[in-house]
């Protein structure tokens, strides 16, 4: 699709700017490719939120280079609704710099969370890009117990230890894969597990102490407003 081609058209269909898009990508034109994508919003009425990410993903199989270009260029609201496949596709390579950047402008793990975590701690090869992603702001669904799984599997307890400061529920996960995990990865997770509860509680009874209205100085030393020896406290 010429620059002429856009001129004389004012609107596409978007399955039609997909495959102008497509093609430039094939022959190898990332110029191209760049002046489709920063026009697509002007040409193709309602365009899909995800579109950007799907032209990366399909550039991923034969033009990488093509592929990080246009994640480059790609805003955080065009990332953030791309496909989750787009993240998994560069953990395959584990390529860090792109699933970094892709991390920063909000790709969610979604459906593709437990392989992409498989693939990032396996033989524990790159634990620490898991980890990373993780500590930036890599999405996983605290409901996603396959995720945690694979993470406990290949034995990288410091990984599943972050699912579980995100929200993840250990004791459930337990019930769904009760003989999961080598017995020195479990015992470091219930270590884990067991101050993650004791800090919540503490917290918890904070929280309690200031919504009473008291001082939480006071109510730790037992004088909450307490009379001793005819003096009124708090």
């Amino acid at each position: 699709m010429t620059r002429s081609r856009l001129d004389d058209v004012e609107q596409f269909s978007e399955t039609a700017y997909s495959t102008a898009c497509e093609k430039a990508i094939d022959i190898n034109d990332p110029a191209k490719v760049s002046a489709l994508l920063a026009n697509a919003a002007d040409r193709v009425a309602d365009l899909s939120p995800s579109f950007h990410g799907e032209m990366a993903c399909y550039a991923y199989a034969d033009h990488r280079h093509i592929a990080r270009e246009i994640i480059k260029q790609c805003s955080e609201e065009q990332i953030a609704a791309a496909p989750p496949h787009l993240l998994e596709q560069f953990a395959m390579d584990g390529n860090y710099h792109t699933m970094a950047m892709l991390v920063d402008k909000g790709i969610s793990g979604g459906g593709c969370a437990s392989r992409i975590l498989h693939m990032l701690t396996y033989e524990g090869r790159n634990s620490w890009m898991a980890e990373a992603l993780l500590k930036k702001r890599m999405w996983v669904n605290v409901n996603d117990y396959h995720a945690l799984n694979a993470c406990v599997e290949n034995g990288a307890a410091d990984v599943a230890k972050l699912l579980l400061d995100s929200g993840m529920d250990f004791e459930r996960y337990r019930q769904r894969f009760p003989n999961s995990g080598s017995p020195d990865t479990i015992q470091a997770l219930e270590e884990h597990w067991t101050g993650l509860q004791a800090q919540a509680q503490e917290q918890g009874e904070e929280q309690a102490l200031v919504e009473s209205g008291a001082p939480i100085e006071a109510q730790q030393s037992g004088f909450d407003g307490a009379t001793m020896g005819g003096m009124q406290f708090g």
